[in-house]
């Protein structure tokens, strides 16, 4: 299995309110951007998409066992974890 950490920063120009849960924001953020860098055919049913079985963002945020046509098992867990920490 491979795997990967990677670290991400931002600073705010002004300032915001987030919620007490900020996970669910940047994972929203994350989907997002990913999407739309990794789409080739800006499809907004992934899982009427040609391309799902090879698409990073399907394999990261819709993995499903319909969307991989394997409808009847269970669907697979997320292969990402995101954490927060202070910056030293």
């Amino acid at each position: 299995m491979r795997f990967g950490s990677y670290n991400f920063s931002c600073v705010f120009t002004e300032d915001a309110l987030l919620p007490a849960y900020k996970g669910s924001s940047f994972r929203g953020v994350f989907g997002h951007a990913l999407k739309k860098v990794a789409c080739a055919l800006r499809h907004r049913e992934c899982r009427e998409c040609i391309l799902r079985l090879q698409c990073i963002y399907v394999h990261t945020f819709e993995t499903t066992a319909s969307v991989l046509g394997t409808a009847g098992e269970e669907s697979p867990l997320r292969p990402f974890l995101m954490s927060s920490s202070p910056l030293e």
